[in-house]
């Protein structure tokens, strides 16, 4: 199995006169287009991500529900900015795959944990500049699950780097 992305349909924005980023629908932070009362999110939208403030655009569903529902309390006039953090995980037959942060971007890797390629369990922390930008972990276990991705995010959030690396 390979996994290649996918390449979303903006044509028919062509004319629109928004602008459109690497297959995104450039949005704020309050996921509205420069049109009057348009608003995006999911995959079409380009956003800026919370922590990096660098545009981005994700492909999974967490991100769609979050930025649904923050869309709509903004169509209702709530005027909130986006700030959940950006996130996605994968499960591939006994893998499980989650990607915090922003992991394309990072001046350094730091690997812990062991990467048997028969047996994989392992947490790779992105740094840039010194400040944790995004994480990857594989096969954490399900009690260690949620803690530990949550303390990681705390350290995206916060730029920080874990101690124990």
């Amino acid at each position: 199995m390979v996994g290649v992305g996918a390449e979303p349909n903006t044509q028919w924005l062509a004319s629109s006169g928004f602008s459109i980023d690497r297959g995104g629908l450039i949005v704020n932070l309050r996921l509205e287009t420069p049109g009057k009362d348009v608003w995006a999110a999911g995959d079409i939208a380009r956003f800026p991500d919370p922590v990096t403030k660098q545009p981005r655009r994700l492909e999974h569903w967490d991100n769609a529900l979050a930025q649904g529902k923050q869309a709509g309390r903004n169509m209702a006039g709530a005027g909130e900015p986006y700030l959940h953090q950006s996130a996605f995980f994968s499960d591939i037959f006994d893998i499980t795959i989650n990607v915090l942060g922003d992991t394309e971007n990072a001046d350094s890797v730091k690997v812990r944990g062991d990467m048997d390629p028969a047996s994989p369990h392992f947490t790779a922390l992105y740094a840039k500049a010194s400040r944790l930008a995004g994480a990857v972990t594989v096969n954490l276990n399900t009690a260690d699950r949620a803690p530990e991705l949550d303390d990681l995010q705390r350290h995206i959030r916060e730029r920080t780097i874990p101690a124990a690396v």
